[in-house]
C-alpha cells in the first residue's frame, strides 16, 4: 500500500482546517454583532428611561418651583419645604452612566440630581430655622435650576421642544408652544431677579468691607 503523497496531505489540511477557520471567524463576527447591536438597545432604552424621568421631574418641580420663587421675592417663608421628584432611572443605573458615550450629557444629568439634593437640604435647613438671610434665594435658585436643567435634558435626549401635552394634535401643538412661550418668558423674568440679588448682595458686601477700612474724622 503506497503512503500518502505530501499534496495529497496538503489538499486534505487545506480543506478541512480552512472552514473550520472561516467558521470560527463568522461565528465571532456574528458575537460581536449581536454584543453591539445589544449594547446600542441597551444605550438607547437607558436614554428613552432618562427621558422619562426628565418629563416627570419637569411637573414635579413645576409647582415647588413657583411657590419658592414667588416667596422669595416677597420675603416670605414657605408652610412647606418639602418636595418630591423621581430618582428611580438614575439611581438604577448609576454604574451604566458611562455607557452613554457623551461626557457633556452625563455632566447635566449627575448636575440636575446634585441640584435637586442641594434643594432638599436648603429646604430642611429652612424649616429648622438654622439657615441665614441667603436661604431663601438659594432655595429658589437650586429649584430653578433644576427645573431649567430637567427642561433642557429633555430637549437634549428627545431632539424636541419640550412638551407639556404629547398628543399629536393641532390643538396639542398650540397648546405645547404657548405653555413653551410662558415659560421662557417665566425663565428669563426669574434669571435677570436672580442676577440682580445676586449682584445687590455682592454690592452691598463691598460697601459693608469698605466701611470697615474707613476712619473717623
Amino acid at each position: 500500500m503506497s503512503r500518502p503523497s505530501r499534496a495529497w496531505f496538503r489538499r486534505t489540511m487545506t480543506s478541512a482546517v480552512i472552514p473550520a477557520l472561516v467558521g470560527a471567524a463568522f461565528g465571532t463576527i456574528s458575537s460581536l454583532l449581536v454584543f453591539q447591536y445589544q449594547h446600542m438597545m441597551n444605550v438607547e432604552n437607558l436614554r428613552t428611561a432618562f427621558l422619562g424621568e426628565m418629563e416627570a421631574i419637569v411637573v414635579a418641580v413645576r409647582d415647588p418651583m413657583h411657590n419658592a420663587i414667588r416667596a422669595w421675592e416677597k420675603k416670605q417663608n414657605l408652610e412647606d419645604y418639602k418636595f418630591y421628584y423621581p430618582r428611580t432611572v438614575f439611581e438604577g443605573n448609576i454604574t451604566h452612566l458611562g455607557d452613554l458615550h457623551d461626557r457633556e450629557l452625563l455632566h447635566d444629568i449627575t448636575y440636575l440630581y446634585a441640584i435637586l439634593e442641594n434643594a432638599k437640604e436648603e429646604g430642611r435647613r429652612l424649616e429648622a430655622g438654622t439657615s441665614d438671610s441667603k436661604g431663601s434665594l438659594r432655595y429658589a435658585h437650586y429649584l430653578f435650576s433644576g427645573f431649567v436643567a430637567a427642561r433642557n435634558l429633555t430637549t437634549k435626549l428627545s431632539g424636541e421642544l419640550p412638551k407639556v401635552t404629547h398628543p399629536n394634535n393641532e390643538r396639542a401643538r398650540q397648546f405645547n408652544k404657548a405653555a413653551l412661550e410662558i415659560d421662557n418668558e417665566f425663565i428669563n423674568k426669574t434669571l435677570a431677579n436672580f442676577e440682580e440679588a445676586v449682584y445687590s448682595q455682592t454690592l452691598l458686601k463691598t460697601e459693608n468691607e469698605s466701611s470697615l477700612y474707613q476712619t473717623k474724622d
